[in-house]
């Protein structure tokens, strides 16, 4: 648990939730860009073809399509700094979209995360702490073998993963590593527009070959010639969710991130 020296000196923008151990696949998606307006929350836009090649150099533009991280995970030793306390061992899967979100004149390069499937109960609760729209999913299946992950969720989605590589580094995608240096964005089940940061650290990186479909807002995602993917072993870090104004403009220094 902080000390209260420690506690005096955190600020919003610090870490307060730790997962020391996740076991995640991260996977390379392409959404229709039509069917994306249509879902996009007010003051978020597709990013310009320009702004996609300069940010995701590694990600290939497909027609008509944008590319977004989809990550399933298996977390444990998730825990709140100022208890401590630890929750159980639990499985997600949920995904980013690059956005630009636009207030008062001002543009900024956003990762948007819609929604969370969980196969935990208490997580869906603590989304509202995050201002996040969870599902609660107990049904969801997920398997494990010495060189492949699968997942699946009844009438939403069907993933697996399978290691083409015994060698591994500690270095994400450029693609996948940028998602997470952007401002994370949320809108909750208030309809509150959230922004965190999340600090992801991989320990152990393999490629992989994948084979999905998802079904989200009625659009079917499928594999294509343009995925790539990797198995990934890592720790991460959340901020709390802060409002607009105390995200972009703090009172205070806040730390640069690591």
């Amino acid at each position: 648990m902080l000390s209260y020296k420690e506690y005096k000196k955190l600020t919003p923008h610090d870490p307060t939730v730790i997962c020391d151990r996740c076991v995640t696949n991260f996977a390379l998606g392409y959404y229709p860009k039509e069917e994306l307006k249509k879902i996009l929350p007010k003051k978020m836009s597709i990013p310009s073809d320009d702004v996609m090649a300069k940010a995701y150099p590694t990600a290939n533009p497909m027609n008509g399509m944008q590319p977004f991280l989809m990550i399933f995970s298996e977390c444990w030793d998730v825990y709140n700094v100022y208890t401590e306390s630890k929750l159980r061992p639990y499985k997600e899967i949920y995904c980013y979209f690059p956005v630009i979100y636009t207030n008062n004149g001002e543009e900024h390069l956003c990762s948007y995360l819609p929604v969370l499937y969980l196969d935990y109960f208490l997580g869906v609760i603590g989304g509202f702490y995050f201002g996040m729209r969870k599902q609660f999913h107990p049904t969801m299946k997920y398997d494990q073998t010495d060189t492949s992950n699968s997942y699946f969720v009844k009438d939403i989605l069907d993933a697996s993963f399978d290691k083409t590589s015994t060698e591994s580094t500690r270095e994400l995608d450029p693609f996948f590593e940028q998602i997470f240096k952007k401002p994370m964005l949320t809108i909750s089940y208030f309809n509150r527009t959230n922004f965190f940061s999340a600090f992801v650290k991989p320990t152990k990186v393999i490629d992989t070959s994948v084979t999905y479909n998802w079904n989200y807002k009625g659009s079917v995602i499928t594999n294509n010639e343009n995925t790539f993917s990797c198995y990934c072993e890592m720790n991460w870090k959340l901020s709390p969710a802060l409002g607009y104004e105390k995200y972009f403009h703090p009172t205070y220094p806040v730390k640069a991130r690591a």
